[in-house]
């Protein structure tokens, strides 16, 4: 499953973490595109502290998406 939440700024922690349950229900690794971590909050630690979290808590097998270019530091 692949999710944008750069894309979705929006989507609440509930919301996503739903979405790590389903992906976790079919045995599949989701893709994130984390949220932005540029001077605003959250930071690109805690934007971290999110998707892995919820990887840990789901079970889920996770794959972050252009961390590099996400951190702007």
């Amino acid at each position: 499953m692949g999710l944008g939440l750069a894309y979705t700024p929006t989507a609440t922690h509930e919301e996503i973490l739903d979405l790590f349950y389903l992906a976790a229900k079919w045995k599949r690794p989701v893709f994130v595109h984390m949220r932005d971590a540029g001077s605003a909050v959250p930071g690109i630690v805690e934007s971290l502290q999110e998707v892995i979290a919820d990887a840990a808590v789901s079970g889920v097998s996770l794959h972050i998406v252009h961390i590099n270019s996400m951190a702007q530091r």
